[in-house]
């Protein structure tokens, strides 16, 4: 028997509702039926509602996309109540865009539930495998705020203590600073290579848009390379084992696989990379989980539940990243569509310049 169903379980909005639409597609092209279930974030109703009817679907391999501690502890909670989570359960729980900050807030019985879960990073980020990011970090406290102030306009200057009451290695920095960093050195070297010196010339934007596909460079959130729409070309992803040190509370990834063109299993297999799957890896998950029990055959579990379906995860969670860049995505509230830009006299281009981080253009 093989697993030729799964469940994904994520927030719709504009970012969810692509990652889900994208990975729907994925699924059925592989032979994989995809179930989704839809929530509002920072609804509880609206969640409760999603996980009740996951719980009915009784299915054995789960993807959760949600952002932020307060989603992930009500979804988890939901899932304890109805038994979804826990001792003697088979679901296989899979997390994409999830910080481990948000695991260690989750209460304890649920953090016992998802020790031997799996988060999924299929779309690079500031991680401690960069030698670019370890060598921003180590570089971070030495940095000093004036230095960039001068160049600063009033009200957008750094505090003096900046560089030490700031982390590093936050999740915001490693998820969203870091691709914002990338975002400049890029434009930077662009501009740099089509016009490095004198004024800029009358078709500045039209060079840089012919010569991106020329640029490569290791950023802080991995290769940095663009496609010939403008899409940022897909590095790797990484597989992780959400594991819990029930001594200390304290959580911790290992990696177990990764993907750079092909799957490959940390040591050289399955068995080597060490990896567990919910309850310590006690059961492994099965398609079904109303039926009764059978000889599985693990070859066949591993193939198609840890490598099938998250290569598929992996392609939704890439194709999300850069779906925004090529689709309209600002709409009028009146009407729900676009809006239209007129061109504006002796212009080329229009410019929308955010620097609010906690929304999603930020990334």
């Amino acid at each position: 028997m093989c697993v030729l169903t799964a469940a994904f379980l994520y927030m719709n909005d504009l970012y969810g509702e692509a990652f889900e639409s994208e990975l729907t597609s994925s699924c059925s092209g592989k032979g994989v039926t995809l179930q989704s279930f839809g929530f509002t974030s920072m609804d509880e109703a609206s969640i409760d509602s999603a996980v009740a009817l996951l719980d009915e679907a009784a299915i054995g391999v789960v993807g959760v996309l949600s952002i932020g501690a307060t989603d992930l502890r009500h979804i988890t909670e939901a899932a304890l109540t109805l038994g979804m989570l826990g001792h003697g359960t088979r679901a296989c729980w899979w997390f994409a865009d999830s910080q481990l900050s948000a695991f260690q807030a989750l209460p304890q019985a649920a953090q016992q539930a998802l020790h031997g879960s799996h988060y999924l990073n299929g779309y690079g980020g500031g991680t401690d495998a960069s030698p670019s990011f370890s060598s921003f970090v180590d570089n971070w406290p030495n940095r000093r705020p004036n230095d960039y102030n001068d160049m600063l306009p009033a009200g957008w200057k750094l505090p003096a203590d900046f560089f030490f009451t700031e982390s590093a290695t936050s999740g915001t920095m490693r998820v969203v600073g870091s691709f914002e960093y990338d975002a400049i050195a890029a434009i930077g070297l662009l501009a740099c290579q089509v016009a490095p010196t004198g004024p800029l010339p009358e078709d500045f934007g039209t060079l840089v848009w012919e010569a991106k596909e020329k640029l490569t460079f290791e950023g802080l959130s991995g290769t940095v390379r663009f496609d010939a729409i403008g899409n940022r070309g897909a590095g790797g992803a990484l597989m992780n084992n959400l594991l819990l040190d029930e001594s200390d509370g304290s959580w911790r990834e290992a990696l177990v696989a990764t993907v750079r063109g092909e799957w490959e299993w940390v040591g050289g297999s399955f068995e080597a990379s060490g990896a567990v799957f919910g309850n310590n890896g006690a059961e492994m998950p099965r398609d079904d989980l109303t039926v009764g029990s059978s000889e599985v055959s693990l070859s066949v579990i591993v193939a198609v539940t840890a490598v099938a379906f998250m290569l598929l995860l992996i392609a939704g969670v890439i194709w999300r990243r850069y779906w925004l860049a090529s689709h309209d995505t600002f709409r009028l509230k009146a009407t729900g569509k676009p809006p239209v830009l007129p061109k504006l006299e002796r212009s080329s281009w229009h410019l929308f310049l955010s620097h609010t981080c906690a929304a999603p253009q930020s990334s």
